[in-house]
């Protein structure tokens, strides 16, 4: 999603310039790539000569960082913010735990993410072996609709979200068994709906497979999802199923169970 340019706030205690370089933070992570200065200044709706001030103080501050080609890119210390608040969420602590139950059970790689736009972002991960020649990590990003958590997430999103999002999705493959297109895409979803999981066969690398389940609100809408991840020499999507979708989806029950009680408790959203 594009961010904001215009801000209209004239109350006196309203400070353009942090504004300002809140933005440009922003437009570099809705860019997904470095930018140049110039690109920046445009961004801003400023001159170089501003956006250099900006950059030069974001870069003192560790948030940016700039490269040897002259462009700027976000540095890990803009993850921190947002992990951090993700963090003292209860569902995230609940989640944790749970987790690493799941870990100890399975002996696999199990994580949860939430949905960013068309994208999920890992908020928690245990890792058993690195299977994938990607290095997915907490804060790492993947298209959703390759996922299994991201199929969950937008199978069990608000109908008003999801038809928002369907057609920003950029249905790039990331190999063959990638699904490529919007109709085959809403097939999928509706398959996940029925049987309540979600499977990723190859669809992001070949030589992973992996299956997820849903963490659903009262109103039956997904507001994470988590997932355990296996080699495919060792499981085909039969065992994946057999084996792993019963512990996984009773995980997740548990969970959405345990985050009931402590909304009805505290009140929260």
């Amino acid at each position: 999603m594009k961010p904001k340019t215009d801000l209209p706030d004239n109350n006196r205690y309203f400070i353009q310039a942090l504004s300002k370089g809140l933005l440009l933070l922003k437009h570099i992570a809705a860019a997904e790539r470095p930018l140049s200065r110039t690109e920046i200044a445009e961004k801003l709706e400023t001159n170089k000569a501003t956006a250099t001030r900006f950059c030069y103080t974001l870069v003192k501050l560790g948030y940016l960082q700039r490269m040897d080609n002259k462009l700027y890119d976000l540095t890990p210390n803009v993850l921190e913010l947002g992990y951090s608040a993700i963090c003292r969420t209860d569902w995230h602590k609940m989640t944790t735990y749970f987790l690493q139950e799941l870990f100890r059970q399975l002996d696999e790689t199990v994580s949860a993410a939430i949905l960013v736009e068309t994208d999920i972002l890992y908020t928690i991960r245990i890792i058993k072996k690195k299977i994938l020649d990607m290095d997915i990590q907490v804060g790492s990003r993947l298209p959703a609709h390759c996922t299994a958590m991201g199929k969950l997430l937008l199978a069990f999103a608000p109908p008003e979200k999801l038809r928002e999002l369907l057609p920003k999705i950029d249905f790039t493959r990331m190999n063959e068994k990638t699904i490529g297109s919007l109709p085959r895409f809403k097939e999928e979803l509706e398959a996940v709906r029925r049987m309540g999981y979600a499977i990723s066969d190859e669809e992001v690398a070949v030589g992973n497979r992996s299956i997820g389940a849903p963490l659903l609100d009262e109103d039956g809408y997904a507001f994470a999802a988590i997932s355990v991840a296996t080699p495919s020499e060792r499981y085909s999507v039969e065992r994946l199923i057999k084996e792993m979708a019963p512990p996984l989806t009773e995980c997740a029950q548990k969970i959405s169970a345990a985050m009931k009680q402590v909304r009805q408790k505290t009140g929260m959203p």
